[in-house]
C-alpha cells in the first residue's frame, strides 16, 4: 500500500470495517509467513490508530488488519499524553504513517467524566476529558468532542516536524461500524 497517500489509507480502514461488519469475524493476515516476513523486513503499518484500552475495542479487528499493518497506541478514553506524542512521533517520523484518533460509544471514561466521578490515577483521565467536553451531556457527543480533542493536541505537537494527516472516528460497540469524523488535520 502507498502509505504517503491518505486517501488510500482512509479507504483501506473503511473497507476493511466493512468487511469486519459483514463477516463479525477478524480477517486480518496474521498467517505463519506474514509473521515471518514482519520479522525479517521490519514493520511497515500504513496507519497508526489511537484507541481505547476498552476491551470491546480491537483496532485489528476492527479494521480488518493483520500483523504489520497497525501501529496501536490505546489509553482509557483515548487520552492523549507525552508517551503517546512520543509514540505517533516514532510511527509519523520513522514509517510515515496516516493518524485515526479512535473514541468509541459507551465509553467508560467518558462515563465517568459525565459524572464527574474519579480517584487515584484516573483523575488525570477524567480531568482531561472533562477539559474538553465542556458542559455536553451526550455520552457519544462527548466522546466525539475527546476525540476532536486528540485529533487537535497531536495535529498542534507533531505538526512542526512532520507533514502530519490526522482523522477523527467513532467505533460502535453495539453494531461494529466505524464511523469517521470531519478530518480536522492542518494537512488536509
Amino acid at each position: 500500500m502507498d502509505q504517503c497517500d491518505p486517501d488510500r489509507v482512509m479507504e483501506t480502514l473503511k473497507e476493511g470495517n466493512k468487511r469486519y461488519v459483514r463477516s463479525g469475524a477478524f480477517s486480518g493476515d496474521v498467517s505463519h509467513m506474514t509473521r515471518v516476513r514482519a520479522a525479517d523486513e521490519g514493520q511497515r503499518p500504513f496507519a497508526a490508530v489511537v484507541s481505547c484500552s476498552d476491551s470491546r475495542v480491537i483496532p485489528e479487528a476492527i479494521f480488518s488488519a493483520g500483523i504489520g499493518d497497525l501501529f496501536v497506541i490505546r489509553s482509557a478514553g483515548n487520552v492523549v499524553d507525552g508517551c503517546t506524542l512520543g509514540s505517533l512521533e516514532y510511527a509519523v517520523g520513522h514509517m510515515g504513517v496516516r493518524v485515526v484518533v479512535m473514541g468509541h460509544t459507551r465509553c467508560g471514561a467518558i462515563a465517568e467524566a459525565l459524572k464527574g466521578l474519579h480517584e487515584g490515577h484516573s483523575i488525570e483521565i477524567i480531568d482531561s476529558i472533562r477539559a474538553c467536553i465542556g458542559d455536553e451531556k451526550d455520552p457519544v457527543e462527548a466522546s466525539k468532542l475527546n476525540v476532536l480533542n486528540s485529533v487537535r493536541l497531536i495535529s498542534e505537537d507533531l505538526s512542526e516536524r512532520h507533514d502530519i494527516v490526522v482523522a477523527g472516528a467513532i467505533y460502535d460497540v453495539r453494531d461494529g461500524t466505524v464511523e469517521f469524523l470531519e478530518d480536522q488535520s492542518p494537512s488536509s
